[in-house]
C-alpha cells in the first residue's frame, strides 16, 4: 500500500491509498447526510466492516435531535470494526459554494471531537470527492489539511495522527501529496467546487447505497430515506 507520512506542526498526517476500513485507529471519520446516515460509498463500507451499530447511532441521534447543521461532527461508539469509534462529519449534500468550509469545518470539528475524548488516530476519507462531491482533488486536500493545520495550531499540545486514506485514485493520492509537501495548505481561503457532476456516477451511486440502506434499515424508514437522498442531487 502507498503511502507518505509527514507532519503539521505536531500533528502526524500520512496520505495513504487503499481501504480505509482495513486501517487500525482510533475512529473513521465518516461523511453523512443532515438528515441521516449515508449508506453510499464510506458509509457502506464502514457498516460492512463492522461498523453497523455505529452508523444506527448517527441515525438515533437525527431522529431524536433533527436535521444537523452541515460541518458538525457526532463521535460515536462503532459497535465493530477497525476502530473503536466513528466519526459523523455533516458533509454530504452541501451546496457548491459552501463545500470546501463545510468539509474544512467537518475535519476540524472532528479532531476537536476526537482529541476532547483522549482519541489519538483518526482515518479520513478524502472528503467532498464522492459521487455527488464538487470539490476537486486538490481542493478537498487544501480544505482537509488546513482544518488539520488549525487544530494543530489551536491544540499544541494534542498528541494526534490523521491517515487520508485515497480510495482507488492515483491522481487523487498525487494531489492530496503535493499540498501537503508543499504547505500550499496554509492560509487556504474558501474555493467555489470545480468538481463536473457526472449523472452516469450518481446514478450508479445512488443504487449503491439504496442496496445497503435495504440492507441496514428497516423498509418503512427506507422509503423516506430514499426521498431525502434524492433531494441531494447537485445542480448542474
Amino acid at each position: 500500500m502507498e503511502s507518505y507520512s509527514d507532519t503539521i506542526n505536531q500533528v502526524n498526517v500520512t496520505i495513504a491509498m487503499g481501504d480505509m476500513t482495513e486501517h487500525t485507529v482510533d475512529a473513521f471519520l465518516v461523511p453523512q447526510f443532515s438528515g441521516g446516515p449515508s449508506y453510499g460509498g464510506v458509509g457502506g463500507a464502514v457498516a460492512d466492516s463492522g461498523a453497523e451499530i455505529g452508523m444506527e447511532k448517527y441515525h438515533a441521534h437525527v431522529k431524536a435531535d433533527g436535521e444537523q447543521e452541515f460541518g458538525s461532527a457526532l463521535l460515536t461508539k462503532s459497535g465493530g470494526g477497525n476502530s473503536s469509534h466513528l466519526l459523523h462529519v455533516v458533509s454530504v449534500g452541501s451546496e457548491r459554494d459552501q463545500e470546501f468550509e463545510t468539509v474544512f469545518k467537518s475535519v476540524y470539528n472532528a479532531l476537536q471531537a476526537a482529541h476532547d475524548e483522549g482519541l489519538t488516530s483518526v482515518a479520513a476519507p478524502a472528503l467532498g470527492t464522492g459521487i455527488i462531491g464538487q470539490l476537486q482533488d486538490e481542493q478537498s486536500a487544501r480544505a482537509m489539511l488546513s482544518a488539520v493545520n488549525l487544530f494543530s495550531e489551536k491544540n499544541p499540545e494534542a498528541d494526534m495522527s490523521v491517515s487520508v486514506v485515497i480510495f482507488g485514485s492515483a491522481a487523487a493520492y498525487n494531489g492530496f501529496l503535493d499540498i501537503l509537501q508543499n504547505k500550499t495548505y496554509q492560509n487556504a481561503a474558501p474555493e467555489v467546487g470545480q468538481r463536473e457532476f457526472n449523472m452516469g456516477q450518481w446514478v450508479q451511486g445512488m443504487q449503491f447505497h439504496e442496496d445497503r440502506e435495504n440492507k441496514y434499515m428497516n423498509k418503512i424508514e427506507k422509503k423516506d430515506r430514499i426521498r431525502r437522498v434524492r433531494r441531494y442531487r447537485p445542480k448542474r
